[in-house]
């Protein structure tokens, strides 16, 4: 596993497990992170010359399809 790997997936938990401590996250909350995490992990997987951009388009599309 690469080091790159490793601090984003540390990034993950650590994001994910300070937000479920505060307890006052809805469905539309958890839509909206969870949308965001795995639209960006499928644009960094499809995206071939640059994996930041696809994971950050990704992201935002993933982030505003939680949404609905």
């Amino acid at each position: 596993m690469n080091v790159k790997t490793l601090l984003s997936s540390a990034l993950v938990v650590a994001l994910t497990t300070g937000c479920e401590t505060t307890g006052d996250m809805t469905k539309e909350d958890w839509g909206r992170t969870l949308g965001a995490l795995g639209g960006a992990a499928l644009g960094a997987s499809i995206a071939d010359d640059n994996k930041w951009l696809g994971a950050a388009i990704g992201g935002v599309a993933g982030f505003y399809a939680g949404q609905l």
